[in-house]
Order: structure tokens, then C-alpha cells, then sequence
């Protein structure tokens, strides 16, 4: 009885939160919320991840959130207001035995949420983590 769409999205692309963005506000008239879940995990020791593998993680992570809350704050705050959630961890808070670039991401996160919730709290843009 719910009214629910699917669209494929790469979180690393710009252009793609553009039209999911777009696609939503078309079909449901606003947007009122966004959950940041996309997150990648490759427990290994800092010696043995590729730069690669850390560069990913943080592309996903970090920038995955980056774009996707820069795509929705205008909508939101052009309605009034919304809510961000972003998934941030525990590991984002204290060292963890091989999880070196995940825990980097997660502190990423946490921080830019606190950034986010001051820069946009005036703006009825409520974002959590």
C-alpha cells in the first residue's frame, strides 16, 4: 500500500545523485529525507590494503556522503526542511585492529555530519549520524 520507487545509484558519481534527486522530487512532489548507508568494509591490516582499496573506501564513504547530502540540501531547504542520516560506527571513534581505512571513512562522516548539522540547522535540515 506504499508508494515506492527504485533507482540504481552509483553514490561516487555527481551526475547520477542529480537525476535520483530529480526522479524524486517528480514523482513524490518533495524530498524529506536521505539516509547515507553505501559503506565498504576490507578488514586488513594497513600494511597489506592497496592504495587502491583505501581510495575506494573513502570515495564510497566520504565523498558518497558529500554528494549525496550536497545533492538534497536545496530541495530540503526549499520545502522547509528534511532529514540526513548518515551511518557513521563506532570504529569512526577508536582504533580497530584492521580497519584502518574503514575507520578512517566512518570518522570522516561523523565530523561532516557535525559540519552539515551546523551549516544547515537554520534551514529546518536536521543531520545525524
Amino acid at each position: 500500500g506504499h508508494d515506492a520507487i527504485y533507482m540504481h545509484l552509483d553514490v561516487t558519481e555527481e551526475s547520477e545523485w542529480g537525476a535520483v534527486v530529480e526522479e524524486t522530487v517528480n514523482h513524490f512532489g518533495r524530498l524529506d529525507i536521505l539516509v547515507n548507508i553505501a559503506g565498504i568494509l576490507d578488514p586488513r591490516s594497513i600494511l597489506d590494503i592497496e592504495p587502491e582499496v583505501w581510495k575506494k573506501t573513502m570515495e564510497i564513504s566520504t565523498v558518497g556522503v558529500f554528494l549525496g547530502t550536497r545533492a538534497v540540501a536545496v530541495q530540503m531547504a526549499c520545502s522547509g526542511g528534511g532529514a540526513i542520516v548518515n551511518i557513521a560506527s563506532i570504529a569512526g571513534k577508536e582504533g580497530n585492529p584492521k580497519l584502518g581505512p574503514y575507520s578512517a571513512s566512518k570518522a570522516g562522516v561523523i565530523l561532516f555530519t557535525k559540519n552539515m548539522a551546523a551549516d544547515y540547522g537554520h534551514a529546518g535540515i536536521r543531520c545525524n549520524a
